[in-house]
Parts: C-alpha cells; sequence; structure tokens
C-alpha cells in the first residue's frame, strides 16, 4: 500500500530532469535577424556602436555550446524549467570609452500546452574596467506582456599609495605595486537576478521574449557575461494539484506511524 501511494504522489510530482516540448522556436542576436528558425544563433563582433563590438549566443537550453545537439525540429524537448539564455557575451570597448548602446537576444516559440509561469531573469557576468548600464528581460503571449529590469555599475578598483602605483586588471582584480610588496584585492562581479511576474501561457499561443543588455558608458575594456544573461519560465503548479499532493503525503505519513505501531 505504502509503495502504490508513494508511486502516485511521485507521478504529481514535476521532475527536475523531466523536459518540455516547444514548437517552431526562433532565436537572434541583434543583426542576426531576430527570428531565426531554431534553437541557438551566434554572432561575432558584431558593430554596436563606434569603437564597440559584441559576441555572443542566444539559445534554448540545452542547447547553448557545450551542450545537446539539436535535431531538425520543429518540436524541441528543452530544459524544465524553459530556459533561454543570452550566453558567450563578450562586448568589447576599444575607443577611450564607448556607451549608449545596446546588445539583445531575442526569442519565440509556440507553446504545446497550457501552464502558468513565474518568469525570472538571472545575470552573471564582468568587466575589466568600469562598466554601467542595465539589463532588460521582455515577454509576451500575444495578448499580455511583462516587463522588467535592473541596472548595474562595475567601478574599477584603483589603488594609490605613496610611492605606489596603482590600476585595474581583467575580472575585476586590482593590484598595487609597492617597492617589495604586491597587493590583490578582488571585486565582486556583476551577479544580480529578479522577477518580471506571472505570465499565462495558452497552448498553441506563440511566446515572444527579449534579453536586453544595455551599456550607458565603458571605459576601453570588455565586458562580459560567458556564464549567461539567463530567462527561466518555472512551471506554478495548480491548487488541485497541490491538494491532491498534500493528500498523498499526509495518506504515507498516516502509513508510516500505522507500520510502526
Amino acid at each position: 500500500m505504502k509503495k502504490q501511494l508513494l508511486t502516485a504522489v511521485l507521478l504529481m510530482m514535476p521532475s527536475a530532469f523531466a523536459g518540455v516540448l516547444i514548437s517552431n522556436p526562433t532565436t537572434g542576436v541583434v543583426s542576426s535577424g531576430l527570428g531565426t528558425s531554431g534553437v541557438t544563433a551566434t554572432v561575432t563582433n558584431v558593430a554596436l556602436g563606434t569603437g564597440v563590438t559584441g559576441s555572443g549566443t542566444a539559445c534554448f537550453a540545452p542547447f547553448c555550446p557545450g551542450g545537446s545537439t539539436p535535431g531538425a525540429g520543429p518540436d524541441y524537448d528543452v530544459l524544465d524549467p524553459v530556459t533561454f539564455r543570452f550566453t558567450d557575451v563578450s562586448i568589447v570597448c576599444t575607443a577611450p570609452s564607448c556607451g549608449n548602446f545596446t546588445m539583445r537576444a531575442a526569442f519565440s516559440f509556440v507553446a504545446t500546452s497550457s501552464g502558468l509561469f513565474d518568469i525570472g531573469v538571472g545575470v552573471d557576468g564582468f568587466s575589466t574596467g568600469g562598466a554601467s548600464g542595465s539589463i532588460t528581460g521582455v515577454i509576451g503571449n500575444g495578448s499580455s506582456f511583462l516587463v522588467g529590469n535592473q541596472t548595474f555599475s562595475y567601478l574599477q578598483s584603483v589603488i594609490v599609495r605613496p610611492g605606489g602605483t596603482g590600476g585595474g586588471t581583467g575580472n575585476g582584480t586590482a593590484t598595487n605595486t609597492l617597492p617589495g610588496t604586491t597587493t590583490t584585492t578582488k571585486q565582486p562581479g556583476i551577479q544580480d537576478s529578479f522577477q518580471l511576474g506571472t505570465l499565462a501561457i495558452e497552448q498553441g499561443q506563440t511566446v515572444r521574449g527579449q534579453l536586453i543588455i544595455r551599456v550607458d558608458s565603458m571605459n576601453a575594456s570588455t565586458l562580459s557575461f560567458p556564464n549567461s544573461v539567463t530567462m527561466s519560465l518555472v512551471d506554478v503548479p495548480e491548487p488541485a494539484s497541490l491538494a491532491f499532493l498534500a493528500m498523498g503525503l499526509a495518506a504515507l505519513a498516516v502509513a508510516r506511524v500505522s507500520r510502526k505501531a
């Protein structure tokens, strides 16, 4: 009896390893045509402005660089939760200063099932110098949309001591050299997350979204997001499913107590 109850409960629980089927996905980065068919798109050294170029990949996990090889489509089994990544991003400023530009990744897919989803954005990156701007996430289902953003500011650490010289190096590391002494301090990278809200998606709807990196200012340096700017669509269980799960867990507890008795 206990085994049967456990089986019923597990069948009702969403699996972290289960996939989600999406249909007719598109991906794109900047000028690659925000709507290239498939689950991955890459651009290299695209001009974003005077003295600044950008490279990066837009992809649905697990079909990102180093991940699984996608099939021919048009249906794809992606990760659960559905995860869109703007990864291997490198923005290089070769001028004394750059700013007032954006680099964006876009995606779309046709939903093969209905559900309610919590939409979140995660950011993981760093700069080799000073950089400030914002990350914006946008997603919609044709009739409603969500948007949210988070600013970032990465200040190059400069240490100046009498008799020494100060300066910054890559990955947020600042060094200071004195006669016979070297001091190194670590600065945090650009790591953050924020929620856009909850979006209802119906079977057959086309879902469209974008991840936008806006740079207001940066010096001659590189702004990188090798571990992605990521948008995740996390399924919100229906109240009836939660109630059934609670009943199943309660039944398991009763069965355990009865067995001990």
